[in-house]
Formats: structure tokens, sequence, C-alpha cells
């Protein structure tokens, strides 16, 4: 079993939401990138075939039309959800910083337990994904998202009880090298 407390710092938690939400929006973007070169590439035959036949609404335009749409709607999507989770990280930080929380954190066997003063959290290891490590952050999983995870980093917990951790979390659960595929 593995037992440690995390007081309430504003910097680090802070610093961990920046990587998470860096590593969350770099495959968007990629995504967004692939949608515009696809349609710059279909407008440019398009415009081939506009030549040939004079046919400027044909097959490869329309499919250069959807992939900026798409991509235009993927880029709006990605900013609306960004500012929202921003909002409510902010929130949230307001609140412990206001309350001095400390976090306490135990692993066992069974289960994982976080408490804080306020709420009890128990999860099973069988309700956790799996864990990846960005930037000597331990990030345990609970969905497909970085954003709603447990963040572990090595200057908030002795480093006893980081590689402790690391090796319960090797026995309990997988290691995921791209959460995105």
């Amino acid at each position: 079993m593995i037992k440690f407390e995390i007081p309430f710092d504003e910097k680090i938690v802070t610093f961990q939401y920046k990587i998470l939400f860096k590593e969350t929006f770099r495959i968007l973007i990629k995504n967004i990138k692939v949608l515009s070169i696809a349609g710059t590439v279909f407008m440019a035959l398009g415009l081939v075939y506009y030549y040939d036949n004079n046919h400027f609404l044909n097959p490869l335009t329309l499919f250069g039309f959807l992939s900026f749409f798409l991509a235009l709607t993927v880029f709006q999507s990605s900013y609306t959800i960004h500012n929202t989770i921003r909002k409510n990280i902010k929130i949230k930080v307001n609140e412990s910083k206001e309350q001095n929380l400390t976090t306490y954190y135990e692993f066992s066997d069974e289960v994982m337990i976080s408490t804080n003063g306020m709420i009890r959290i128990e999860v099973k290891w069988s309700g956790i994904i799996g864990y990846t490590i960005i930037k000597e952050i331990i990030v345990i999983l609970m969905s497909k998202s970085l954003l709603f995870s447990y963040c572990f980093g090595k200057n908030e917990v002795t480093e006893e009880n980081y590689y402790l951790l690391l090796e319960l979390l090797k026995n309990k659960t997988n290691f995921i090298k791209d959460i995105y595929k």
C-alpha cells in the first residue's frame, strides 16, 4: 500500500494542466492540418478539372469545400471546448486555493482512493484505462481524455513514492504510449 499527501500548489497544478492541454490539442491541430491540406489538394485538382471541362462544381471541388468546412468545424469546436475547460479549471484552482486543500492518496491492491476534506473518490483498478508519463508526470487515465486524469509529478511526491507508484501501476494497469490511437 502506498500513501501520500499533496498540498495544493497553484503553480504545479497550472503547469500540469498546461502540459495536458498542449498534449490534448496537439492531435486536434494535426487533424486540422490534414483536413486543410486535403482541401487544398482537392481544390487544386478541381480547378484543373474546371479548366478542362468548364464545370466548377465538380466532385473534386466539393470534396475540397467539405474538407475546409470540416477543418473549420474541428477548429471552432476545439476552441470552444478549450475555453470552457480552461474557465472550469480556473474556477477549481481558485476554490482549492481559497480552501488551501491538501489531497490524500492511497493506493492498494484493490483501489485508488483520493480525499481532500470535501470529497472522497474511490476507483477500482478495473475503472482505470491505463497510465502514461509526460515530462516526468505520471498521468493515470480515467478515460481517453488527458484532462480528466490524475497527475503526479516527480516534484510533488517523494522520489520513493514516485517509483513505488510507477511499479504499482505497471502491475495493475497498462502503460499507454499514445493515448490517441
